[in-house]
Order: structure tokens, then C-alpha cells, then sequence
């Protein structure tokens, strides 16, 4: 018999293979921009060569403070003479190495020892050097090649077919995106993924659609039809699997008479409900054997959610390419169950096997290295587990990839993904970007992996795990339903307070009005949520007036202001920049300048560092810090000023400006032509 699931998963497999060819294609035309053509680097990798030394550390300073800018450091030296030889033998050398190499004598003011440091102090045609960079990149400003080559594979957003997206998937889907951002930035082709969960529960939704579609909300859309289908059939579920007892069934009666006319008592509803769900167990059944009569209408339920899905991506600005549901891995995960059984790295859990981890940690017990809690859990588990097919990982822990009753579970569905993306992308890194009550899971899902050797060793499996969104009163985690309704909602009503406070009275265009509020809104929930560290929760407030203040406080829309300040600046110049040679000729910079300079420099170096350790916070704080530098820069330091110009701060202008909107793209935020 045509089986009509794998027909459909081989035309996804033929189309995912297009689509990495373009993603490939794609980022190499793009080309790279070198990481040691940035200031630091640059520096960096000249002094390693002036002093013909690999351990160069070189650390920016405050010239305000230190009267310096750079701080030098030879850790392989200091670290095999030690402090007093190092400063005797070592540091004169270093200095006349300095002093003498056209090189670095006319990048260098001034050198000036402090203890086993030496500090260094940029020339002004240095300091114009940084400008130059920003200006000439532009808009590639900050990008690099330090992972050139690499393929990375980012999962992230994942919902569940027929529910709607909750707090918990927002929350992934923007730190996944600009987790994706910083490493295609930092030179790799990254493959975005999202997978869906497109298995569990199919069949109670396929008999239920055709029970009581009628009784679905009228005039939503499909995919609002099939969330309200979920939520009614586990309403009724609750209900079967409580023994449906009095006070709920009276609670319920009219909702199961609706569902199962003639039913009038708690004995018939039990009755009834078996038999439904003895049908969606069927239909189930049929849908994983390839059935194409059932695997046609799940076609028709996966388009309706994913179409709902895409409602919320749109509105975030978020595209996810690879959506392979947990369907794809389905026929591949089975072959890959019986591999490991065949290879020996997997078993049949015997009650032997149970015995037996009972016997050992009641040696641990009685030798007090194990609690008796502990213990109980751990028996427990073991005798859980007979009849299944597990991955034994140790003594006490093993993962289960199959259930006694012969079910495939999403463990066995993520080894086989793990094992599709390895042979597919060649893929460096495999990063999950999932909440934080996941850990467990991954710890054991990537344990098994390296045992099945599903990848190579050098592969990095990485979970980034993110805290949840809380309730502001009761710091208690929001429901996936209250989370779905709350943060819709917090969308909404945010980009309309952004447009009654900032709209009203610009004398915009109501088109452009609607674009410059909606990029506020959501650009101001993006950095709320991603300023703090993802290992920190969110707090969602119930009065949304406080947590329309609470967004503006937490500094998206201040950085978005400060580069639309920066760009107003710029166009009201209404002519070509000054040449960095001009204005290197008739201005010198104040110490202040200097500063928010380097501050501009080190910019490349955030991106690295956040990309390195899958952290958009890093980026966030950066960008705040350096509109507030700008802010203060400019409050002191006019620009234009009348019929006065000046050329060098129209320049530092515009290098704040296009770090500034370079940064927020990254990080997903859309900044407005004008406010």
C-alpha cells in the first residue's frame, strides 16, 4: 500500500535541499567582512606581529581616567618570567619595539609603563581610523568572518499544532531570530528551523473536527477554529479521565450534550467519550501508516495552524525557513530505534533490568550515599520503564525511545532530527532555543546522540534555554492559554499606545503613523525581553498601561530615538559627509570625543562576544550604553549650531547612527525614516 506520509515527506526533503542550496548560494555572495580589518583587532594583530608575540592582550581604557587609551598585556611572557623579570627583561624590549617600528610610532602618542601594564595612547590620525571604518563598512559595519564556513542550525519558536502560540513561544521565537542574527553576522550560513509539533493529538482533532465543527466559533479563522477544538476536547478529556464525577458533570452537561446528543448521564458520557476516543486512536493509527484519505485532511489542519503561526511571525518580523514537523522524523525514527537495538546501544527494559538497579541502589542506600527519596525515584523509574526500548546513559539513568506499547515518542523524533540535520546541513552547531524546564531533557536527548554517534564529536549541541514569562502579582508563570491572550493582546494595545503618544500631533500620513507605531510597539517588546540575561524571566504586568511604561523605561525606544536624532541630524547636513582627510586636517578631538569613539569601535567586538555566547542581551546593553554616551555627547557638543558646523562631529554622527540602526536590526527591531 502508497504511503502517502513518506510520499509527503519526500517532497519535503527535496524542497528542504533547495532551500539550502539558496541559504548556501546566499551567503556567499554576500561576502565577508574580515574581523581583523576592525580597529582592536587590527591593533591587535599588528602588535602581535611588531613584538613577535601570539598572546597579545589589549583592553581599551578610559583616557579620562587613565590618561590612555589602550592597555597592553603578554600573558605567555608574564606568565613564564613572572612579574619582576617580566617588567626587568621584557617591558624595555616591548618599548623600543614600539618606539622604532613605523608602524606603531605613528600609531601611538604616547607609552607610558604602569607595573606589568603598558598603556597606550592613539594618535588623532588613529582615532580617525576608527571612524573610517564605520563609515566604510556602513551597513555591514559589525558583521565578520570569525565563523566563516560554518553552518549553524537554529530551532526555535516549535509550537503545537492546533494551539495557539503562548508567552513561552514568543519568548523563543525572538531570542532564537536574533540568536540566528548574531551568528550570520558573525560570517555563518545559518539554517533556520521550526519544529512544529504536528503528531500529538492529531487523531482526537480529525474525528473531532468532523463531530463538532458546527459548534466552533463563527466568522474566525480556521486556525482560531482548530485552538477552540483543542480547547473543547480537552476540556472533555479532563472530564473522561476524572471519571466524570457530579458536580463537574452537572458543570459540563450542556457543553457534553452539544458533543454527544442523547447524553444525559455521567455513565453514557464515559461511554461515549471511549468510543471517540477509540476512533481518534484509529485515525491516528492510520495517519502514521500513511493512510492518504487521513493524511490529506492532516494536511488541511498543519496549513490552517501554520497560517495562524505566521500571523504572529509576521507581526515580530520574524521568517523561519525549514518547517519540518515532527512528522518528518517520524519513518526515520523508527529505523533509527531498531539501529540501536541491532547495534546494541539500545534494550528492551526487562524487569530483570528494574531488579537490578534496585539491588545496586540499595547498596548506595544502605550506605548512606543516596538519599531515601532519591532512591524511591530512581526504583520507581526503572520499574516505570519495563517494556520499553531505552538508551541506558549510566548506572541510575537511561532515555527512553520507545514505549512498551511499541509508540514512538518526540525523544526518538529529536534523535532522528539530530541525525537528519547532521547529514543534511554539516552543521557546526545545533542550537535549541527552548524554556528553561526543558534542561533535562536536552542534557539526556544529547547524551544519547553522542552514544548513537548521530553526529560528529565536533558538533556542538547546544541548548539555550530561556526563563519563562511570569505574572507581575503573583510571580507565578503564565498559563499557555492566559500567555496566548495576554501577549496578543500586550501587541496590540502597545503599538496603539505608541501611536496615541507619538502620532497624534507629527503630522505623519496614517499609513506611515500605523508603520512608525507598530515598529515603536514591537521594537520596545523585542528589547524588554531580551535586555535582561534569558536566564532571567519577564515580568507581564496586568495593568497594560504599566507595562506600556515599563517598555519605554526598559530602552528600546530610546535607542530607536537616539538613531532617528543621529539620522534627523544628518539630513537636516543635507549634503555628502566631510572627507575623513578634511576633517582630520582642521580638528582635534576633545577627550570626550575619544571616548564615545572607542565606545563606537568596540561595537564588532559586542557582536562577536554575543554571538559567541548566544546572548542578545550582550548586543542590548551595548546599544543603550552607547545612546546614552551619544545623548550626553550631544547635549555638550553641538553639531549644528546655527550657520556653525562641525565637520568631525557630523562624522561621529554618523558612526553612532549606523551602529545604532545595524545593532537594532540584529536584534530584530525595525528603526522608523523619522519620529
Amino acid at each position: 500500500m502508497e504511503n502517502h506520509l513518506i510520499n509527503h515527506n519526500n517532497h519535503l526533503l527535496a524542497s528542504t535541499l533547495r532551500l539550502k542550496a539558496n541559504a548556501d548560494a546566499r551567503r556567499e555572495a554576500r561576502g565577508y567582512v574580515s574581523f581583523t580589518s576592525y580597529a582592536l583587532p587590527r591593533i591587535t594583530a599588528l602588535l602581535r606581529a611588531v613584538l613577535e608575540e601570539p598572546e597579545v592582550d589589549l583592553q581599551p581604557i578610559a583616557r579620562k581616567k587613565f590618561g590612555d587609551d589602550l592597555c597592553l598585556k603578554l600573558p605567555r611572557l608574564l606568565k613564564e618570567s613572572g612579574s619582576s623579570e617580566y617588567i626587568r627583561q621584557h617591558l624595555p624590549r616591548i618599548l623600543s619595539s614600539l618606539a622604532t617600528d613605523d608602524r606603531t610610532s605613528t600609531l601611538f602618542a604616547a607609552t607610558t609603563v604602569k607595573g606589568i601594564y603598558i598603556n597606550l595612547r592613539l594618535s588623532d590620525s588613529a582615532i580617525f581610523r576608527f571612524l573610517e571604518d564605520v563609515l566604510s563598512t556602513g551597513s555591514r559595519y559589525g558583521e565578520s568572518d570569525m565563523w566563516r564556513h560554518w553552518g549553524i542550525v537554529v530551532d526555535y519558536s516549535s509550537p503545537n499544532l492546533a494551539k495557539s502560540l503562548h508567552a513561552g513561544h514568543i519568548r523563543s521565537t525572538i531570542i532564537g531570530h536574533i540568536v540566528s542574527n548574531l551568528a550570520e553576522a558573525a560570517g555563518a550560513v545559518v539554517y533556520r528551523t521550526n519544529h512544529v509539533n504536528d503528531l500529538g493529538g492529531v487523531g482526537y482533532l480529525i474525528e473531532g473536527f468532523d463531530r463538532w465543527h458546527h459548534l466552533l466559533p463563527s466568522g474566525s479563522t480556521p486556525g482560531q477554529q482548530l485552538a477552540a477544538l483543542y480547547l473543547l476536547f480537552r476540556s472533555l478529556q479532563r472530564l473522561s479521565d476524572g471519571g466524570a464525577p457530579a458536580p463537574e458533570f452537572e458543570a459540563s452537561r450542556d457543553k457534553v450534550a452539544a458533543c454527544f446528543p442523547g447524553v444525559s448521564t455521567s455513565a453514557s458520557f464515559l461511554s461515549a467519550f471511549a468510543a471517540y476516543k477509540s476512533a481518534a486512536i484509529s485515525i491516528q493509527e492510520r495517519l502514521e501508516r500513511g493512510d492518504g484519505e487521513v493524511v490529506a485532511r492532516w494536511k488541511t489542519l498543519v496549513s490552517w495552524s501554520l497560517d495562524e503561526f505566521q500571523r504572529f511571525y509576521q507581526l515580530l518580523g520574524v521568517s523561519i525557513e525549514f518547517v519540518l514537523g515532527e512528522s518528518f522524523y517520524l519513518p526515520g525514527a523508527l529505523e533509527l530505534i531498531g539501529g540501536a537495538v541491532r547495534s546494541g546501544a539500545a534494550l528492551v527494559w526487562t524487569a530483570e533490568h528494574a531488579a537490578e538497579v534496585e539491588h545496586r541502589m540499595s547498596e548506595l542506600l544502605a550506605r548512606e550515599e543516596i538519599s531515601s527519596p532519591l532512591f524511591d525515584s530512581i526504583v520507581k523509574e526503572a520499574k516505570q520503564d519495563v517494556g520499553a526500548t531505552v538508551i541506558p546513559l549510566s548506572d541510575r539513568e537511561r532515555v527512553v525511545i520507545l514505549r512498551a506499547d511499541g509508540v514512538s515518542i518526540y525523544t526518538s523524533r529529536d534523535l532522528e532530527a539530530i541525525r537528519f540535520r547532521a547529514q543534511t546541513f554539516n552543521p557546526k552547531r545545533i542550537v535549541y532555543e527552548v524554556g528553561v524546564e526543558q534542561n533535562e531533557h536536552f542534557t539526556q536527548l544529547f547524551a544519547a546522540a553522542r552514544k548513537l554517534a548521530l553526529c560528529p564529536a565536533d558538533t556542538e549541541l547546544v541548548h539555550v534555554a530561556h526563563e519563562s514569562y511570569l505574572d507581575a502579582s503573583t510571580k507565578k508563570k503564565l498559563s499557555s492559554r492566559d500567555g496566548s491572550s495576554g501577549v496578543e493582546e500586550l501587541l496590540s494595545s502597545t503599538i496603539t499606545y505608541f501611536k496615541n503618544k507619538y502620532g497624534a500631533d507629527a503630522g505623519f500620513s496614517s499609513e506611515e503613523t500605523d508603520r512608525i507605531a507598530r515598529q515603536l510597539g514591537v521594537g520596545s517588546i523585542i528589547f524588554n525581553d531580551i535586555k535582561k540575561d534569558k536566564k532571567y524571566p519577564v515580568e507581564v504586568q496586568a495593568d497594560l498601561s504599566r507595562m506600556h511604561e515599563e517598555f519605554e523605561k526598559s530602552g528600546g525606544a530610546y535607542v530607536v530615538y537616539t538613531a532617528c536624532r543621529a539620522r534627523s541630524i544628518i539630513r537636516k547636513w543635507g549634503k555628502d559627509l566631510p572627507s575623513i582627510e578634511s576633517c582630520a586636517e582642521s580638528a582635534s578631538f576633545d577627550p570626550a570625543e575619544i571616548e564615545l569613539i572607542k565606545e563606537i569601535s568596540v561595537y564588532p567586538l559586542k557582536v562577536a562576544d554575543a554571538a559567541r555566547n548566544d546572548s542578545p542581551a550582550i548586543l542590548a546593553q551595548y546599544l543603550l550604553d552607547l545612546a546614552r554616551s551619544y545623548s550626553s555627547y550631544y547635549a555638550s557638543f553641538p553639531v549644528i549650531k546655527g550657520d556653525e558646523v562641525h565637520n568631525h562631529r557630523l562624522v561621529i554622527t554618523k558612526a553612532v547612527q549606523t551602529v545604532l540602526e545595524n545593532g537594532l536590526l540584529l536584534c530584530a527591531i525595525e528603526c522608523p525614516e523619522r519620529i
